[in-house]
């Protein structure tokens, strides 16, 4: 017999917010990589201090990550242990997001990530996040009204 266990706010809060990365992540790297396509290797490393090559892989990167945000986002309300690591490595990775901006020199990109993935940590971290992860495992036992 399976009950409904509604998503606590806190948990649809930080769902809105890895949706909110998403879309900052993919609109800000996937415009630098159309950016960096029109640079020569040499306006690349003026302007950013590192080849091109390694650019785009950071800028790649950066888009990976921002994928994986919505996926986690997408998929969070299916709860259990696994949605639960997936929503603490999105948290995570947020941190991971403010290194590559500082690696690029987006100071204001920067203070933007982490402001997110602090609020995503302790969103994720909250006990009622926590309680609900554990309810929704399969095989927990319903304890809940």
């Amino acid at each position: 017999m399976s009950y409904h266990h509604p998503l606590p706010r806190t948990l649809s809060v930080a769902r809105i917010l890895l949706f909110v990365r998403f879309a900052l992540g993919v609109l800000s790297y996937v415009l630098t990589l159309a950016l960096l396509d029109g640079m020569s290797r040499s306006e690349a490393d003026l302007d950013y201090g590192m080849t091109k090559g390694v650019l785009a892989f950071l800028l790649l990167l950066g888009t990976a990550m921002a994928v994986f945000d919505y996926y986690v986002a997408a998929t969070v309300k299916r709860g259990g242990r696994r949605a639960q690591t997936f929503a603490r490595t999105a948290a995570g990775l947020g941190f991971a997001g403010v290194l590559l901006n500082l690696v690029l020199g987006r100071w204001l990109n920067a203070v933007v990530a982490l402001a997110l993935a602090v609020a995503v940590v302790l969103l994720v971290e909250r006990a009622p996040s926590r309680e609900w992860f554990e309810v929704t495992q399969r095989g927990a036992k319903y304890t809940g009204g």
